[in-house]
């Protein structure tokens, strides 16, 4: 939609401000599945923090909390690789370092909750309590063994079926995945913001 369209459905809905209609539409989501008395959340796609840029403008109104995952771009690239071994690794790291990037931004104007991937995979319980504290909702064993629509989770992993709990087996396939030029690669493209998101750089061309 673009302003014009935005503000006619404003006027015919009798909402104030695009903050308002966002909130609207997802508070019916959640009364049309029975959840109408829990805390909302909306979730985006893994596509990127910038997206969520995008959509900002439709958030001021509404104190939102933002919770971003983080992953070694090492394990980004060989992840996107093994399903699209033409992809550029330099596109993948543009659009890693554009993440990271929109979450340093959006952090100065709302709260972000950064989840570091390999963490999770590597204490899922103690990060999701964590997380449910930061949100102000109970922890539930639901969030280690998550269902989509009745739907029991099938794993974090697109590779291997690893049972509906999280594996941490994901988490370092990249070190036997990646080739010693795709990992110096990744690692001189990544700069500061590597050692800076709490990955250490092992090839020889990302000292400095």
């Amino acid at each position: 939609l673009n302003i014009r369209q935005i503000r006619k459905v404003l006027k015919f809905l009798s909402v104030e401000n695009p903050a308002e209609l966002l909130y609207n539409l997802y508070e019916s989501l959640a009364e049309s599945l029975g959840e109408g008395q829990k805390r909302l959340f909306a979730t985006k796609p893994t596509t990127g923090a910038h997206w969520i840029l995008k959509a900002e403008r439709y958030l001021q109104d509404l104190n939102p909390i933002i919770l971003a995952m983080v992953r070694d771009p090492r394990a980004v690239v060989s992840s996107t690789l093994g399903h699209w071994p033409d992809y550029s690794v330099a596109d993948m790291m543009r659009q890693w370092l554009k993440h990271l990037e929109a979450l340093e931004f959006l952090e100065k104007r709302h709260r972000v909750i950064r989840v570091c991937y390999e963490d999770l995979c590597r204490e899922p319980e103690q990060v999701m309590r964590e997380v449910s504290t930061a949100l102000e909702v109970p922890f539930e064993n639901c969030l280690l063994r998550p269902e989509l629509f009745g739907v029991p989770f099938a794993g974090n992993s697109s590779f291997e079926a690893m049972g509906p709990a999280i594996s941490s087996a994901s988490r370092d396939r990249w070190k036997k995945a990646l080739s010693p030029d795709v990992v110096n690669q990744v690692e001189i493209l990544a700069g500061t913001w590597l050692e800076q998101s709490g990955y250490e750089p092992v090839g020889p061309g990302s000292a400095g």
